[in-house]
This record gives C-alpha cells, sequence and structure tokens, in this order.
C-alpha cells in the first residue's frame, strides 16, 4: 500500500481501497508517521469488516465516558471540570447505547442542560451560551479520544451541532487609578501581598504562583522554572531585578522544597482579595484579573501579541489573541498613520497638479 506526498504542502497521505470503501487521511509530517497511520487505518478497517460487532455497537454512554475518563491524563488541570460536565450526560443519555446517539439527542441534551444542572446542583440558577459550548466540546473531545483508541468506530455525532455564538467577554484589569487605592490596602494583607506583587509583575496565574518551590527560582538567570502549567506544559517565566529581588526576600531562610509563597489554598486568597476590593471599593475585580492587567500594560506600551503570548504561558498565540487582540492598538495605530501619510502626500500632489493646470488655463 503506497504513501504519497503531496507537493504543494510538501506533506504525506495515504489512500486504500477496502471492501469498496474508499480511505484518505493526509497532512502527515514525514513518510514513517503516514505510514504507520496507514496501517493502524488498515488494521481498523480489517477489523471492523471481520467484527462488526466491536464497532462500538455494544458500548453503552456510561461505559464510554468512564472509558474516556481513564484514558484522560492524571495531571490534566481541568479532568475534574471534565466528569463534572460529563456526569450530566450520563444522567441524561443512561443506559443509551454510543451508536445510538444522533445530533438531535445532543441538541436535546443541550436544551435540558439547565435543569440538568440546577437539579444537581441548585445554588447554579443561570447557564450560559459560552458554558453551553464548553459541555458540547466535552462531548466532541469524548467521541474523538474513543476513534482514536480504537473504542469506538462509528461518526462523531457531537460534530453535527454547531457552537453557539457569543459576544466575546470584556477583558477586567486594574487601572492606574484602581491601583492607587488597592496597592496601600493589599500592602498590610501578608496573606495576599506576595501573590498580588507577583501576579502584577510577572503575569503568571495564581495557582502556578501557588505551586512555586525555592528550588524554581534561579537568581543567577533572572527566571522561575514553571514544572506544570494549566497546558501541562513547563516554561521558564523572566524577571525583573524589582521581581528578582522580591523572590528573594521571599526565598530567605526556607529550604529547597519549600513553597516560595505563602501556602494559602486559592479559595482562602481570593476570598481575601475581594475584602481588599471591598475595602478600597473596587467592583468587579477578580485576582485572576491581575494577569490581565499584565497583559493588558505590555499591550498599551506597543509590545508584540507574540511575546505577550510567550511571557503569559499560551500554547499558541491564538489564545493571546482572543482575549486581548482588541488591546493591541499600537501596531494599527502606527499603519493607520503611514497610510494618513500617503493619502495626505498624494492628496497634496493632486492639488497642486489642480492649481498649475488652472493656472495655465487663465495664462491662455
Amino acid at each position: 500500500m503506497p504513501i504519497h506526498q503531496d507537493r504543494k504542502s510538501n506533506t504525506w497521505f495515504f489512500r486504500f481501497t477496502r471492501a469498496g470503501r474508499s480511505v484518505y487521511k493526509g497532512g502527515f509530517r514525514n513518510a514513517a508517521v503516514a505510514r504507520e497511520a496507514e496501517a493502524i487505518a488498515y488494521d481498523r478497517s480489517v477489523s471492523e469488516e471481520l467484527h462488526p460487532e466491536r464497532k462500538g455497537r455494544e458500548l453503552l454512554f456510561q461505559e464510554a465516558v468512564q472509558c474516556y475518563l481513564d484514558m484522560l491524563s492524571q495531571n490534566k488541570k481541568t479532568a475534574y471540570i471534565d466528569r463534572a460536565r460529563l456526569g450530566l450526560a450520563e444522567v441524561f443519555f443512561e443506559n443509551k447505547k454510543v451508536s445510538e446517539i444522533q445530533p438531535e439527542d445532543i441538541e436535546e441534551f443541550l436544551r435540558r442542560l439547565p435543569a440538568l444542572r440546577t437539579a444537581a446542583t441548585p445554588r447554579l440558577k443561570t447557564l450560559s451560551e459560552q458554558t453551553k459550548n464548553h459541555y458540547l466540546a466535552g462531548l466532541r473531545a469524548l467521541f474523538n479520544r474513543l476513534k482514536n483508541r480504537g473504542k469506538y468506530l462509528g461518526t462523531n455525532p457531537a460534530l453535527g451541532v454547531s457552537f453557539k455564538k457569543v459576544p466575546r467577554a470584556r477583558v477586567r484589569f486594574l487601572y492606574p487609578a484602581e491601583e492607587k487605592l488597592l496597592s496601600p490596602i493589599v500592602m498590610n494583607d501578608a496573606d495576599v501581598w506576595p501573590y498580588y506583587f507577583m501576579a502584577l509583575h510577572t503575569g503568571m496565574r495564581i495557582r502556578e504562583l501557588m505551586g512555586i518551590r525555592v528550588k524554581d527560582v534561579d537568581l543567577v538567570m533572572d527566571q522561575i522554572f514553571i514544572p506544570n502549567s494549566k497546558t501541562c506544559r513547563s516554561r521558564y517565566v523572566p524577571m525583573s531585578p524589582n521581581v528578582a529581588a522580591f523572590a528573594a526576600s521571599q526565598a530567605k531562610g526556607k529550604n529547597s522544597e519549600a513553597r516560595l509563597l505563602p501556602n494559602w489554598s486559592y479559595t482562602y486568597l481570593r476570598k481575601h482579595f475581594r475584602d481588599d476590593c471591598a475595602a478600597a471599593r473596587i467592583a468587579d475585580l477578580r485576582i485572576h484579573d491581575l494577569r490581565h492587567t499584565f497583559a493588558q500594560r505590555l499591550l498599551s506600551k506597543g509590545e508584540s501579541i507574540y511575546l505577550v503570548s510567550k511571557l503569559m504561558g499560551h500554547s499558541n498565540v491564538n489564545v493571546t489573541q482572543t482575549h486581548y487582540g482588541h488591546l493591541a492598538v499600537s501596531d494599527l495605530s502606527r499603519t493607520i498613520g503611514m497610510i494618513d501619510g500617503v493619502v495626505s502626500c498624494s492628496q497634496l500632489t493632486v492639488q497642486g497638479l489642480q492649481r498649475d493646470l488652472r493656472e495655465a488655463v487663465n495664462k491662455l
């Protein structure tokens, strides 16, 4: 079974026919990867032909959910959220077989989701369209993971349901006038102040700050090592001289395995920060918004959104563009200025030509 290379994109693909059905997949970076994927696809087609009962027809939705959760990485930060969301799907689909689920069933699940969620957690009264999109994304991931592992060979019914279009939420950040009111109050709060200072000057997530150990701080290279971020990737965060001095003061007298910052829970920090904001009469500000403030200040000073994405630890620049793209106006302003200059020069040239033409006509 030969594999082929796309001459335009320089990627590899395979195509073969089995039992009258053509199987194709492309986009592989080299021939070895394409050949391995082709072998897996061929074996799956043979298995489906010889054992049609293995197409997932006997797989119940509850069994599929349990299989999916077992396949999830134990280090995934949002695994508990996936369990909660799929738990509501289990209640709705009950003992229904995976192969019997259609896009219409998933749409009905999303329609009944507010009632299911309220019954499970009475304190949650509202449900936004964005939250429904999260549940739909979870179902898509469930079926995709089952298909990739060969546990289910049917089509993904969640792909037949479109995401709801929702307006982009406003990014809340700390204004300079608000910072003048809030900083003196937080400075007197020894529990929150270290997180407040580090979040504003590094843009790190609060949970990342909670996990920093003394051994992760490199005062020679002026950087902090994050072994396991939200995206399950390690990264280095550079420190300014002020941050390096602050980190050194926090690490003084502690062993290498000790936490760099005070060892408080996220709930505790969030509550105390909310109390500090109330004392400063600042409304609608969360402790996570300090991270937004870091990005906003860099972008407002003309920094590249690509560099800001690296500092924020986003998986790719598209995430940064989605959340903060509307704040990156410096490059756009410079571009508009260049266009105005060209138009102005052209306009002046045209006006000059018209004036010279009128003078020539008058002389005649």
